[in-house]
């Protein structure tokens, strides 16, 4: 399916319809109706959309992987459809469907979407600054679901907490690194966003790790010299101004080498815990698939516990298109560890964001036959 690029193909009620799909998979926490982080919005509103796409044979081997993971996930529910099972199915499974969805989107209205994303970055930006600077942190928090902070962490934005605000900057700089226009200027309110408003450390780690490889994968000394400067002055800024919250003292006791003020840290050493755990469980079973017998705040690791060695598919389908989205084949592959790293964080394969964002790049690396 080749990607629109100089006429508005189809109808501007469908174009609408896809318009209010970007905005909840983009603003996924948004409207609770459950006790959720993230909301079903995004998943209903992909079936239409998943059912138009049909009209056109997926020959994409990456769509193939999501949805034949999707199968398998539904197998293992009718082994143990418990309420618990049922929680963890529908990651898997709203995954494949939000991104059908979106590479259909894509596909059907091009670079239009470039205006909507460009809105929706806009509209968490204005959200995150009048908490920052209006003085009431859970500004418009009714409208988030299970929205939290604290005194010493940053804002939340239209996120659930701090650090999904943080991890949803991440998101939104591989759709930034698409647009045609503006694109510096984007890639600036995202970096603003995840530092100086939701101060969240593992926020910055996904930002910087982008930043780095985005500014090498340009080969301009004129962008990477800026861009190392950037990430140094942003360290600094971090390190010493009082108003970082948590990020600020965690680095500041990591380069006054104090390493048990990270044990003492429940955030850090639950993460830290919830890695080593899931990993541990993989090891065990040897590789074999457990099904929904458990839940870890580890994407990859809970992808391998579920599926086992039938989820490693997925896994590289979801490495591999974040990561070709550089262009120098060197880059690429230190993306692809990079990345590997990062997602063994907490990451919610539910969270439509992500399988929208893969749709999104998928689209555009599907236009171009580029397939690993």
């Amino acid at each position: 399916m080749a990607v629109a690029q100089s006429r508005f193909r189809g109808n501007y009620l469908g174009f609408l319809y896809i318009i209010i799909f970007t905005f909840f998979s983009l603003c996924p926490f948004v409207f609770p109706v459950m006790e959720s982080d993230v909301q079903p919005y995004a998943f209903l509103l992909s079936v239409l959309l998943v059912l138009a796409s049909l009209l056109h044979p997926h020959r994409n081997p990456y769509i193939i992987v999501s949805v034949a993971t999707a199968i398998v996930a539904v197998l293992f529910f009718l082994l143990d459809p418990s309420q618990y099972a049922l929680r963890l199915f529908y990651g898997y499974f709203s995954f494949a469907f939000i991104l059908i969805a979106s590479f259909y989107s894509v596909s059907k209205y091009g670079d239009y979407l470039e205006t909507v994303i460009k809105m929706i970055i806009l509209l968490w930006f204005l959200v995150g600054m009048v908490q920052l600077l209006g003085g009431d942190k859970r500004f418009l928090g009714f409208l988030v679901s299970g929205a939290r902070t604290t005194s010493d962490r940053g804002v939340f934005g239209l996120a659930s907490e701090p650090s999904f605000f943080g991890v949803q900057c991440f998101y939104f700089l591989f759709l930034v690194s698409l647009f045609k226009k503006h694109k510096l200027l984007f890639i600036g309110i995202c970096v603003i966003m995840s530092v100086f408003m939701a101060q969240s450390t593992l926020g910055v780690i996904f930002l910087t790790t982008y930043l780095l490889l985005f500014a090498f994968d340009t080969k301009k000394v004129k962008v990477i010299i800026p861009t190392i400067l950037i990430i140094v002055a942003l360290g600094i800024y971090v390190v010493t101004n009082d108003s970082g919250g948590r990020l600020t003292y965690l680095l500041g006791e990591f380069l006054s080498n104090n390493m048990g003020s990270f044990e003492d840290d429940q955030s850090t050493t639950v993460r830290l815990n919830s890695i080593l755990s899931s990993w541990g469980m993989v090891f065990d079973s040897h590789f074999l698939p457990q099904g929904f017998s458990d839940r870890f705040g580890c994407l990859i690791g809970d992808a391998l516990i579920v599926f086992g060695f039938i989820g490693l598919p997925l896994i590289f389908m979801i490495l591999t298109v974040l990561s070709k989205s550089f262009s120098s084949k060197g880059i690429i592959i230190s993306a692809f560890f990079l990345f590997f790293l990062l997602l063994n964080s907490n990451i919610q394969i539910s969270n439509p964001s992500l399988a929208f964002v893969l749709g999104y790049l998928l689209s555009k690396q599907d236009s171009e036959h580029n397939y690993v």
